[in-house]
């Protein structure tokens, strides 16, 4: 529910460095809490003392993924057509009444959503690529670097159509459900969800083949 707020205000935060930084602050300070109130003190402190060169490695390269954030950033617009025109054509395929409205915005029974950039899936490809990078760092010894190689592109090619997935159940949602469901929690937690869900899938089925 705190991320669904800090969404709702967000628009209303002036933006500055203070509050960039304050927000990110609060976003971190939610999964610390929730680690301390389920694990305890004693197990968090055992777990970064254990851990804390691992934990070291993701820092760094998490500030250095999110300073090029902004370089990936530039991508958005084709990837949101890219979504648009896929979206249109499997609502149209299952004979669904969609009408397209602009170059980036479409409507189904009703129910018209913009695909900007949120919707375009540059999260979680940005995301998938930085934490498949990682691991593969952090199992370097591990991993086989040529099958890692071979698969990236398609790993982030699924990314994507996870993200394009979550934009059509959106569509359907909105337009026979509820509109204020599409566009409030579903919105905030779906892309989350299918993330995860693609994440957990990936890595299970193709860790063990990965490795040497």
């Amino acid at each position: 529910m705190d991320f669904y707020v800090i969404e709702v205000y967000s628009g209303s935060i002036e933006l500055s460095t203070l509050n960039i930084i304050l927000v990110h602050i609060i976003g971190i300070s939610i999964f610390a809490f929730l680690a301390l109130g389920i694990y305890g003190i004693s197990f968090v402190k055992s777990f970064i003392k254990k851990f804390r060169k691992e934990i070291l490695y993701f820092l760094v390269f998490g500030i250095v993924a999110y300073s090029l954030m902004n370089v990936v950033w530039s991508l958005w617009p084709y990837l949101s057509m890219a979504v648009m025109r896929v979206v249109f054509f499997l609502l149209d395929f299952f004979g669904l009444n969609v009408v397209l409205l602009a170059s980036n915005t479409m409507s189904l029974n009703g129910f018209a959503v913009q695909i900007a950039e949120a919707c375009s899936g540059i999260y979680s490809i940005f995301i998938f690529s930085a934490l498949y990078l990682f691991i593969v760092f952090l199992d370097w010894g591990k991993i086989n670097k040529k099958k890692a190689a071979i698969v990236f592109i398609p790993a982030i090619l699924g990314a994507f159509l996870a993200n394009i997935a979550r934009v059509f159940v959106l569509m359907l949602v909105g337009a026979y459900i509820s509109r204020d469901l599409a566009l409030g929690l579903y919105h905030s937690y779906s892309g989350m969800i299918f993330f995860l869900i693609y994440f957990v899938l990936f890595w299970g089925l193709l860790y063990r083949w990965m490795k040497k």
